[in-house]
């Protein structure tokens, strides 16, 4: 079952990117090879990329603006580590923020607000696996 991993803080510089995962991905890719009988590597990390860029177009209408650097930064990536574990990510690039992201008591003009990351994300997470079966149907027709 894919599940939402937590916030962290990470990225190319140290606390550079705030960003949100999925774990999990392995059994279920496991399930929808067993389903169609196909190696789905591919398949697997291009549907994890198009539901995650969902996550990240509500993200960047709740994301607080003011410069556009902050919702500039918004990305989304699937690595496949070399045993084959796949890990997926939506999140901003900036070295701020992870606080603006977890300040509730700062100022967001609505419709903006703070958690602007994680609440898409959990408000998602139930239909994460139905989205993927689906992408992935799409790929098998």
């Amino acid at each position: 079952m894919a599940r939402v991993g937590g916030v962290r803080r990470g990225g190319g510089q140290a606390g550079a990117a705030f960003y949100m995962t999925l774990r999990g991905l392995d059994e279920l890719q496991a399930a929808f090879e067993d389903i169609s009988g196909e190696d789905l590597d591919e398949e697997m990390e291009q549907a994890l990329a198009a539901v995650l860029e969902e996550v990240k177009e509500e993200s960047q209408r709740l994301v607080p603006y003011d410069t556009g650097l902050l919702h500039d930064s918004a990305y989304v990536q699937v690595d496949r580590s070399g045993s084959g574990q796949l890990t997926a990510y939506a999140g901003y690039d900036t070295d701020y923020a992870i606080f603006v992201h977890e300040n509730p008591d700062a100022y967001h003009d609505p419709p903006t607000q703070w958690k602007f990351l994680e609440e898409p994300f959990m408000r998602m997470q139930p239909d994460i696996e139905m989205k993927l079966a689906q992408n992935i149907a799409e790929f098998l027709r």
